[in-house]
């Protein structure tokens, strides 16, 4: 009986070490994605990522916000639409890592892309529908997106 007990907790614990490995590689996978330029992502990558934990929501669909433990590749976290020229607030929490912003106008396909540093941005946008992306490289941290002249959206 006893030997039967350490050959599970054997094997349950090899389980977990490959489990861990296999994270690990996807992780290093998905976050040399990080290095390429911002239209081969969208392009070549535009929902490849792993992620560990991830939550967000929007509120008055005037403000985005969105937490994460740890983010490697790119994924599509929200859309916008500015019906004018404005202005958005950038507000970050960087943990750990390394991430940026991709907003993709919807009309003529344009790329601003945004480091995530530490602290408050502003955005300045032009008229048009964007979808947003979130692209990290062992990313973790917590960041706001807010206006009063844009208008947030799931997909």
């Amino acid at each position: 009986m006893k030997m039967g007990r350490k050959k599970f907790r054997i094997a349950t614990v090899i389980l977990l070490i490959v489990c861990m490995i296999v994270l690990c590689m996807q992780n290093v996978k998905y976050g040399n994605m990080y290095n390429l330029a911002d239209e081969e992502i969208l392009a070549d990558y535009p929902e490849v990522h792993h992620t560990t934990f991830y939550s967000s929501s929007i509120l008055d669909n005037r403000e985005f916000e969105a937490r994460m433990l740890l983010m490697c590749g790119n994924s599509s976290i929200c859309n916008l639409t500015s019906t004018q020229q404005a202005t958005m607030e950038l507000s970050v929490e960087r943990n750990w890592g390394k991430g940026r912003l991709l907003l993709k106008n919807q009309e003529n396909g344009e790329i601003c892309s945004v480091p995530l540093e530490n602290g408050d941005t502003e955005i300045g946008l032009d008229t048009g529908k964007y979808q947003v992306f979130l692209t990290g490289k062992w990313f973790g941290g917590n960041l706001t997106l807010k206006s009063d002249d844009i208008l947030f959206y799931a997909e």
